[in-house]
């Protein structure tokens, strides 16, 4: 508080006791207000890292739905492929057409595309592998 103030504090009658808790009250103000420009500060910072971190997901999920939609568009492709082989061997009564259509079958069914799901994850973690789709 300024000295000018005080002097008119006093000019005004007051006391010490009631300039002391005058200036009291002003330094209590005073911290308040930094207290609130931390807390803005500190607002804009969460804010920004929300931001930051909501970019990050969405261009991870992005991938992740680029990377899952190519893979199972491929095991869509690999099991039409086995079951045009055998309907052409069962229309043409190739026994060996109907039985390479469903060995096919049977390895795209029993392969998971997860298997090498660990992989993958650290791959798309790693900011230095690279991954083909």
């Amino acid at each position: 508080m300024s000295e000018q103030m005080i002097n008119k504090a006093k000019k005004a009658g007051a006391g010490p006791e009631v300039i002391e808790a005058a200036l009291e009250a002003l330094r209590e103000v005073g911290k308040a207000f930094q207290e609130y420009q931390q807390t803005k500060r500190e607002i804009a910072r969460i804010d920004a890292n929300y931001k930051l971190l909501s970019r990050e997901i969405e261009a991870r999920y992005s991938l992740y739905r680029e990377i899952f939609t190519e893979l199972f568009a491929e095991r869509r492709a690999a099991i039409e492929k086995s079951f045009e082989v055998i309907d052409r061997g069962m229309q043409e009564n190739n026994h060996e057409f109907v039985i390479h259509g469903l060995q096919t079958l049977g390895v795209v069914v029993a392969s998971s595309p997860f298997k090498d799901f660990g992989l993958l994850s650290q791959k798309l973690e790693s900011d230095k592998d690279v991954i083909e789709i």
